[in-house]
């Protein structure tokens, strides 16, 4: 699987496809117009926000780094040298076909749904998207330069399917505070309490066919070793977690999946890409039965390496 590219051209690449079987909602030279003029600058806005967000640019190392091609390719166009309106039509031409696509509403009435979705995607051409290698985790080590701050990224794989005790060992390390203006009682939290101006985030992100749970740590490049040396420690010590402290981060991990499922903006594209890889779409009330059902041995025994050794991939 790739990850997904940015807004601005997946947009773009739509009207491409758009101008394909439905050119008369189009105007001529519209596309290249919007490529070359509105597109692309946002592109350059996107890649120069990109090097000046040390946490991004060393997550974006950590996914090379641990998958190479496919999931380490970079999600970002670096050069518009080889992107063109043409190519991006051309790509469109591939990825749009009815089993690579997706319709999913909200609040939206079923026979208006059924009869606008017949009426612009009934000429879709048939097909399963272009061929994808599974991805496969490799990890090791890199450093980069930047000018514009410091960041460490510690990551181990991950699971494909968003696996319920992925998801609490996440929020077991946490690092993010529930209320603000508070540091939290999280294990990360407590552990960068007493460095200033310091954050230390756990997150597991899944994919097709591959996950990454990984640490970002951000903070004055001063306080950073110490910070690491800090979260390294706390990793280590998850083989000691306490059954309160999983419940504690199975109740976070349940609140994550139900706001997440009222935020239309987080909600509809996570079912669409469930739909998209499994055919079917996710039901809230099986992913919280799951986190209910997480022990703590569940918890341990995924992430063995998280609590055996140290084991960085980027930073």
């Amino acid at each position: 699987m790739v990850r997904c590219s940015a807004l601005c051209s997946l947009l773009f690449s739509i009207r491409a496809w758009l101008s394909i079987y439905y050119p008369h909602f189009l105007i001529a030279g519209s596309i290249a117009y919007e490529f070359n003029e509105q597109v692309a600058s946002t592109m350059n806005f996107e890649v120069d926000k990109f090097h000046h967000t040390p946490a991004a640019l060393a997550l974006e190392t950590a996914h090379n780094v641990a998958f190479h091609g496919g999931l380490g390719s970079s999600r970002l166009a670096l050069t518009n040298k080889y992107l063109t309106n043409k190519s991006i039509t051309e790509y469109s031409k591939k990825v749009y076909n009815k089993d690579n696509v997706a319709v999913v509403a909200s609040g939206a009435p079923q026979p208006d749904l059924e009869k606008w979705t017949a009426e612009f995607f009934n000429e879709l051409p048939s097909g399963v998207g272009p061929a994808v290698a599974p991805a496969q985790y490799y990890g090791g080590e890199n450093r980069l330069f930047s000018p514009h701050g410091d960041a460490i990224v510690i990551a181990f794989p991950g699971s494909a399917s968003a696996q319920a005790e992925y998801t609490v060992l996440a929020h077991l390390l946490g690092g993010e505070a529930s209320i603000k203006w508070n540091t939290g009682m999280s294990l990360l939290s407590q552990t960068v309490l007493d460095i200033p101006h310091t954050t230390a985030v756990a997150k597991h992100v899944s994919y097709t066919d591959a996950g990454l749970l990984y640490v970002a740590i951000e903070g004055p490049g001063s306080a950073l070793t110490q910070a690491g040396k800090n979260v390294v420690s706390a990793i280590k010590s998850l083989g000691e977690a306490k059954p309160e402290d999983i419940k504690r981060a199975i109740a976070l991990a349940k609140f994550g999946v139900l706001a997440a499922a009222e935020d239309r903006s987080i909600g509809l594209e996570s079912v669409g890409q469930t739909v998209i890889a499994s055919g079917k779409a996710p039901q809230v009330e099986s992913i919280v039965k799951a986190l209910d059902g997480v022990t703590a041995s569940a918890v341990k025994a995924v992430c063995p390496l998280c609590y055996t050794f140290y084991m960085p991939v980027a930073g």
